[in-house]
This record gives structure tokens, C-alpha cells and sequence, in this order.
């Protein structure tokens, strides 16, 4: 077996894997068998405890659920079980060939033994006891196998739901079994009548009988079973497990009991693929992580994670579109809900080392299916703590607050009828500008100089939190005659041509994000009528989001011309849309596709000519727009000491002991954000602690990196702002390159003989924020071992070696 082949066998389902290697050409399977279906009560009550306690809670929920379902999973594969589906505090086994439901009800019983021996735990929370609820069915079972970006196995049906509803049944300690199951059992197994089945007495007799998949050699067959993005993150990563921000929903699937009834298991299959096709398609589109499918009364649920294995730094603006999109697109028979939220996780493998998966812990994820258990048919619900972080147009309707299991304060959410882009539209000025007189007046020189006549094209570029929307927002406030109109490059959208354009376009035009085609189309043939643009409309169709025929004269030209004819006709309509000064404005243009490029490089080579201001802000410059000698350069660098303070007492920090001002000041290092959200953080008396907007960004840039760039920049965070790479060799237990070295250059500098710093100390707290605590204690022990036969020659790492063995514990 390859390297790679070993890395994802554990994280891939048996079944799934023979499936495709022997059948790839269905997309149903009904196998008979025994499914026992596995729930450990007792950790929603812990989970909403150790939340209280923030990374670390998360952290030893993790580590306690994995350390119950390996001991667990031991037993059930004794007995010939395979794991099919993990299921957060639950997993699905399935027992087959001879004596499948002798077998199955044997692993169920020594797998409550097993838990009534481990169960008792003490945690930093106080002791608890875990129990399990199982129930178990025999029959034939429905598989499905679905799916474009990846193969997805699903199980569902009545055979399956009979599962679900046996465990239902069943209180914590119980194992209730179905009729069908009880009627292969021994008379003297079987109990009591409870509900809809019966309570196992006795485990029957039946000899152990591993049942191991045969180890596949295709790598790439296993992988066609996992989400791309989370296939890439085990080949590739070399890390630890890790604390992250995410956005989790939960999308449930009903009504397939009767359609499988109703239209048998082809038509299912077919209506299945469509919609796990359709889930892929916009996970894809919004960088969500298709996690997860889970057994579930008359369906399943799938569980959709952004921000995890890889942040996008928009991570629940992304899941809510998705979701969204999804719902949207759905119009096949099977019913659709869908829960979402925001917030911390554990995120890392989990599981015994022959089944394993990549997983995420948290309250976070508790509460998003919860909240998927309060929609109606066709509903999305959000709470309000993913809300709150999501910066595109959404239309919701909030909902009174509402209990749910597991949470002793109400929960706020609301209705969510759409989400989209942000579109064209005026600016909006916000007030306490501090700082930024020098670039404020070059811009204001650009923007006179546009109003009589003489145009320009300006590149606004800076770090994240610098301040460029809100100073592209100050420059404009002055230009009251000239028509502004302002959009954002969405990432969601980079994969639309023209998507830009579109937006301002259709804001010159007056038209609304709601406003139809028809009355865009009529307000423009109105406004070319009678110019040499009106027989050249449909190139400019795409741009627009119109469907047009070709005229005689759009037909003749050829195909390889169509793009830049297309960019300077772009021009010509802003010519005849503008009718005097005129100030684009286009944020993030970092997210711009090339077609929307390569027309806003033919309005900045226009401008001179014209007046007009075209005014691009972002992390970075497109190339095409960066090398554009029309496209003037404005760098927006970090503020001034003098700009910080006075900006921290603009914020709300006046009350702030002068040390704690100078400290934050520093902290920031002239980032207006970051201050910010230091200065709110210590008027909430949580100034230690990274807040967790600025932990996100920062783990965005982080994220960005190789796994091998990754793990260095985490492992150095815990030597400090500066460190010796002779020790940091130490704890890598190899040296680091020098093209690594070159590839963090924007995040550490060589302060030369040995020695190596970040570039800021925010950059290295979200690094070491990141790791797990576990993995901490290990590194520091390890610097602190490395010391200790030095500090005696040198005095000066007294100080370190005391800090990294308090740190070790």
C-alpha cells in the first residue's frame, strides 16, 4: 500500500471502497444484514459545561468521546462489524453474512459492558457518566452511492428508519432490537416489549469473527469517497489537530421512505445523486466542506463546515450563500432543512487507527443541529451568531428566541429568505477617521483632478484592518457632483465572468439588485437608442447578465476578438451612461475574475480621457492592473504611534491606564482593526486574550501556507516573538530550508547570528492560538529540556527556561 493510500484508508468506508471496485457502475446496492445504530448519552449536558471553558473545553471533549468510541469500535469489529457512518456522538455499524443478527446483538452487549466499565470519567468539569442507547434492525438495507466531486454512501429507507427509531426507543443503557432482529435471537435473549420493538436481555453465543476489508492500493480510489478539500488536508498536512472559528450547518433530507416504496430504488438513486450533486456543486462555489451524510429518520443529514480544514476568512458568509444556493436550486420530490451557525471547534482525527475520521468538536456543532431541528420543510435557519459575522445582503426574519436541548439560555435565530453579494450602490461614510491626512490628500488631488476633466485610475493597496474601504469611503464624500457607484469583488463569485462589470453597470443604469432583466434591458435600449452601441448590444450581453441574439453585426466578429471588443464597447456604454463626472469604486479587487480585469484595465487607460476617478482597493493589485502605468499606486502602511492613541481613545479607551494604551499600541503595530478589537477586548477586561475576529483573519493568512510552512510557523510561535533557530531545530527535530524560510518571509524576519522574529507579535499569538493544548504542553517541554544545558553558560535564558517549564506543567 502507497504512503498516501495508508494516510486516507483509515478515513474511508469499507463498503464504499468495494463498491467501487467491483460495482462502480451502480449507484444502488441492497444488502442484507444487521444495523446497529450506537448513541453515547451524557455528552450534550458535558459539552454545553465544557464549553464554558472555551479551546480547552473543546479540546478534552474531543479527546473523551475519541478515547469512548475507540474502545467501543474495538468491540464492534471483533464481532465482523464495519463502521458505515460517523455520526458526532453516534456511529452506524453494519453486520453481515451468517448469523449477522446474532452478531450484531453480541457486539451491542459487550460494547455496553465495555461502557459501563469506562463510562465514569473525570473531567475538568466535574465527574461523568456515560451510557449508551442502541438499537438494532435486520433486514434488507438500501445504499446509495452518489455524487460528482466525490462518491458519497448514503443509507436510507424504511429498513433504515426502523434503525433510528429502534434507538429512539431505547433509553440511555438500553439496547432495544426490532421484531424482525428478536426473531433470530434465542427465546432466553430476548426482553421486554418497549414501544415499537424489544429490550435485548442476554447476549446470545456466537464466536468472535473479525472481518477486515482487504487494504486497497488505489489511492485515488480511496479518495473519490472523501470532499476533495478534506482528501488534500490528509495527504498534505503534518501537523496537529487544531482550535478553529468555523460556520457548521446541518442539512436534513426526508420523504425518501415513500418515494422508495412509491418509485422503487431507481428513481431514488437518480434523485439522489441529482441533489448530493447539487450540495457538492455550491460546497465547491463557497468553499464549504461537504463533511458528512448521517443515518436519520425517513432520510439523512448531511453536515456542511467552512472554515475547516481551510479558512476562506468569509467562512459564514459562504455556508449561509450555500445553504441558500441549495434550497434555491432544489425542486425534486425529497423534502430539504437546514440549520446553521457559527463558532469555535476542536478540529483533528478522531477514532481508533483502522477507522478514523477527520472531525470537529464543539457546542457550535451541537447548536447548529439543533437549530436544523427547529425548520419547517424548506426552511434555513441561522443563528444569530453567524449572522452577526456575515457582511453580504441577507433578507431574515428573526424568530422569538427558543430552547433547545442542551442550551439553558435561549437561543436567537432567524428566517433566512436569501443571501447575496453585496451589489452597486452609494457610499457610506463612517465617521472617527483618524490617521490618514497624507493619503486622504493624495486622493483628493486624484479626485479634482478627475472633476475637470482629467481622469486617473488608482490601485489602493494595504494589509487587512488598514483601513482602505474606509478610506476610499472618506475620499468620496466631497464629490458631491459627480456620480459615484460602489461594489465588492466577491470570492464566491470569482468563477462569473464579468461579475463585477455587471454590478457597475447596472448601477449606472439605476437599477436595483432586484430589479428585472426586462426593465434593465428596456432601460438600456432607451438610453443607446440611436448610437452606433445599440447594434452591439449582445456583446455586451455577458457583461450585463443578458441573454441577447447576435445582430449582423456581433456575428461577424470572430471569436478570438469578442473579449476585447466586448472591453471597449464596456467603455463606450460607461461614456454614454455617465454624462459627467464619474467615480467608480470597486473593494476587494483581490477577488476580481481576469474578465472583469481586463475591462477595468480598458477604464483606467479611458480615464485620462475622460472624467472620471476609477478607484480599486485590496489586499494586492491584479497583475494586469499592477503593471498598468494609467493606474496610479497608493500603499496604505500601518498608522503612526501618535494616529494609534489617539485612535484607542476615539474607541472607547479612555478609561485605560496609560501603560495598558502604550501596550496595546504596540500590540496593534498601526493596524486601525486590530487596535480596534485590542481596545475592545481590554475594556472588556479580556485584554490577554487574542480576540476572535483577529484570530480568524490571522488563521486565514496562516491557512494560506503549505502544511510544512504551516507547522514551522506554529511551532516557532511557542519560543516567542523572537526565537533561535538552533532551538526551534530542536523541536522539529530537523532543520528548517531555506526556501521555507523565504516562503514565510512576509511573517518572520532574520534578525541575523541565529536569530529569527516575527514580523508581529499578532501573527505569532494566532500561530501558537491555533494549537492544541496538549501539543503545547509537549513543545515547551521540549524548549525547556533544551535549555537546561545551556542556561548555566548563558544567564540570560534563566528567564526562558523558567517561563517554558511553567508552561510544560
Amino acid at each position: 500500500m502507497t504512503e498516501a493510500a495508508a494516510r486516507l484508508r483509515p478515513y474511508a468506508s469499507g463498503l464504499a471502497l468495494d463498491w467501487l471496485e467491483h460495482t462502480p457502475q451502480l449507484r444502488h446496492r441492497s444488502i442484507d444484514g444487521s444495523l446497529v445504530f450506537v448513541d453515547i448519552s451524557g455528552f450534550t449536558t458535558l459539552t454545553e459545561r465544557l464549553a464554558t471553558k472555551g479551546k480547552v473545553g473543546a479540546e478534552e471533549m474531543s479527546d473523551l468521546l475519541d478515547g469512548a468510541f475507540a474502545a467501543l469500535l474495538q468491540e464492534a469489529y471483533a464481532y465482523g462489524g464495519s463502521l458505515v457512518k460517523w455520526g458526532g456522538d453516534a456511529v452506524l455499524l453494519l453486520f453481515e453474512g451468517p448469523e449477522h443478527a446474532l452478531l450484531a446483538c453480541r457486539a451491542a452487549h459487550e460494547m455496553r459492558s465495555t461502557m459501563r466499565r469506562t463510562g465514569r470519567l473525570r473531567t475538568s468539569v466535574g465527574v461523568v457518566q456515560l451510557r449508551m442507547s442502541v438499537g438494532v434492525h435486520s433486514g434488507s438495507f438500501d445504499f446509495f452511492l452518489g455524487g460528482t466531486r466525490h462518491h458519497e454512501l448514503v443509507v436510507a429507507g424504511p429498513a433504515a428508519t426502523r434503525t433510528a427509531v429502534m434507538e429512539q426507543t431505547a433509553d440511555a443503557g438500553e439496547i432495544v432490537v426490532s421484531p424482525e432482529t428478536a426473531a433470530e435471537l434465542p427465546p432466553g435473549c430476548r426482553g421486554a416489549a418497549k414501544g415499537p420493538g424489544l429490550l435485548l436481555h442476554a447476549a446470545p453465543r456466537v464466536d468472535r469473527r473479525s472481518r477486515w476489508w482487504g487494504p486497497r492500493t488505489d489511492a485515488s480510489l480511496i479518495g473519490a469517497t472523501l470532499d476533495p478539500a478534506l482528501r488534500d488536508h490528509l495527504l498534505t498536512e503534518v501537523g496537529d489537530s487544531e482550535h478553529r472559528q468555523v460556520a457548521v450547518g446541518f442539512l436534513e433530507v426526508s420523504g425518501l421512505d415513500g418515494l422508495l416504496v412509491e418509485q422503487g430504488p431507481g428513481t431514488v438513486a437518480v434523485e439522489l445523486h441529482a441533489l448530493l450533486t447539487l450540495v457538492q456543486e455550491q460546497c465547491f462555489h463557497h468553499s464549504v466542506t461537504f463533511w458528512e451524510t448521517d443515518i436519520s429518520r425517513d432520510g439523512f443529514k448531511v453536515m456542511l463546515v467552512a472554515g475547516a480544514p481551510r479558512s476562506t476568512g468569509h467562512d459564514e458568509e459562504g455556508l449561509l450563500r450555500a445553504a441558500r444556493a441549495v434550497l434555491d436550486a432544489h425542486s425534486g420530490p425529497v423534502r430539504l432543512r437546514l440549520g446553521v451557525n457559527a463558532g469555535r471547534v476542536f478540529s483533528g482525527g478522531f477514532g481508533p487507527p483502522f477507522r478514523r475520521t477527520w472531525s470537529v468538536k464543539g457546542d457550535a456543532v451541537n447548536l447548529a443541529a439543533r437549530v436544523m431541528g427547529r425548520a419547517e420543510n424548506g426552511e434555513l435557519l441561522a443563528t444569530q451568531a453567524l449572522l452577526d459575522r456575515v457582511a453580504s445582503s441577507v433578507e431574515a426574519v428573526s424568530l422569538p428566541p427558543f430552547l433547545v436541548k442542551g442550551k439553558a439560555h435561549p437561543v436567537n435565530a432567524a428566517l433566512v429568505r436569501s443571501a447575496s453579494g453585496r451589489g452597486a450602490s452609494a457610499p457610506s461614510v463612517r465617521s472617527g477617521f483618524l490617521g490618514r491626512e497624507r493619503e486622504l490628500s493624495q486622493l483628493a488631488r486624484w479626485a479634482a483632478d478627475a472633476s475637470r476633466g482629467s481622469g486617473t485610475a488608482v490601485m489602493v493597496t494595504g494589509d487587512p484592518g488598514m483601513g482602505k474601504t474606509w478610506l476610499v469611503e472618506r475620499a468620496c464624500e466631497p464629490l458631491t457632483g459627480a456620480r459615484v457607484v460602489v461594489t465588492t469583488a466577491d470570492p464566491y463569485e470569482a468563477w462569473t465572468p464579468y461579475v463585477v462589470l455587471r454590478r457597475l453597470l447596472r448601477g449606472l443604469l439605476g437599477a436595483r439588485p432586484k430589479t428585472s432583466d426586462v426593465e434593465v434591458l428596456g432601460d438600456l435600449f432607451f438610453r443607446v437608442d440611436g448610437t452606433p452601441l445599440a447594434a452591439l448590444l449582445p456583446l455586451l450581453g455577458p457583461v450585463l447578465g443578458l441573454d441577447l441574439p447576435d445582430t449582423a453585426e456581433t456575428a461577424a466578429v470572430q471569436p478570438r476578438f469578442r473579449q476585447a471588443r466586448t472591453a471597449r464597447l464596456v467603455v463606450d456604454l460607461v461614456a454614454q451612461l455617465a454624462l459627467g463626472p464619474l467615480v467608480l469604486v470597486v473593494d476587494d479587487v483581490h477577488n476580481t475574475e481576469s474578465a472583469s480585469v481586463e475591462v477595468l484595465a480598458a477604464l483606467a487607460r479611458a480615464a485620462t480621457d475622460h472624467p472620471w476617478l476609477l478607484l480599486l482597493s485590496g489586499r494586492s493589485a491584479p497583475p494586469a492592473l499592477a503593471e498598468l502605468p494609467a493606474v496610479g499606486q497608493l500603499l496604505v502602511p500601518p498608522l503612526p504611534d501618535d494616529a494609534s492613541r489617539a485612535l484607542v481613545l476615539a474607541r472607547g479607551g479612555e478609561s485605560l491606564p496609560p501603560h495598558v494604551v502604550r501596550a496595546l499600541v504596540s500590540r496593534a503595530e498601526g493596524n486601525p482593526l486590530f487596535l480596534g478589537e485590542l481596545v475592545a477586548a481590554a475594556a472588556s477586561g479580556q485584554g490577554e486574550e487574542l480576540p476572535a475576529t483577529l484570530e480568524d483573519l490571522l488563521a486565514t493568512q496562516v491557512d494560506a501556507l503549505l502544511p510544512q510552512q504551516r507547522q514551522v510557523l506554529r511551532v516557532a510561535s511557542v519560543l516567542g516573538v523572537r526565537f533561535d533557530e538552533l532551538l526551534l531545530t530542536t523541536l522539529l527535530d530537523e532543520p528548517v530550508r531555506a526556501d521555507t524560510w523565504s516562503a514565510l518571509r512576509r511573517y518572520v524576519v532574520d534578525d541575523g547570528a541565529g536569530i529569527r522574529r516575527f514580523r508581529t507579535g499578532l501573527v505569532r499569538d494566532a500561530a501558537y492560538e491555533g494549537l492544541p493544548f496538549r501539543r503545547r504542553v509537549e513543545l515547551h517541554a521540549l524548549a525547556a529540556t533544551a535549555l537546561e544545558t545551556r542556561v548555566s553558560a548563558e544567564d540570560d535564558l534563566a528567564e526562558a527556561l523558567s517561563l517554558h517549564s511553567l508552561a510544560a506543567r
